[in-house]
């Protein structure tokens, strides 16, 4: 699926997206995201993805997809955040809620 997404496959994306899209979701929600949000956010993860894909490496021990996805999102959120003058606890990127769940 990824290398036919890599590929500029519809199909593949649009499988990414309904595969994905309900826990990128739930992830920004979790992140303390009103839903308007994590629906931004959503939206932004998938265009981070779709422009960074071909640098994501499978093949590279303990890789995930799932977990470079929920880096990005963690990203978008803190971005997010920031950008609004909220304070992200500890002020680095990984202390969001994202990574206790």
């Amino acid at each position: 699926m990824l290398n036919a997404a890599r590929g500029g496959q519809p199909e593949a994306w649009q499988r990414i997206v309904q595969l994905y899209g309900p826990l990128v979701y739930g992830w920004a929600r979790k992140g303390g995201l009103a839903p308007v949000d994590a629906a931004d956010v959503t939206q932004e993860t998938f265009t981070a993805v779709a422009t960074q894909l071909t640098r994501f490496d499978e093949h590279r021990r303990g890789a995930t997809f799932r977990g470079w996805l929920r880096a990005i999102v963690r990203n978008k959120v803190v971005d997010l955040l920031r950008a609004r003058g909220t304070e992200v606890a500890r002020g680095d990127r990984k202390s969001t809620r994202l990574n206790s769940s």
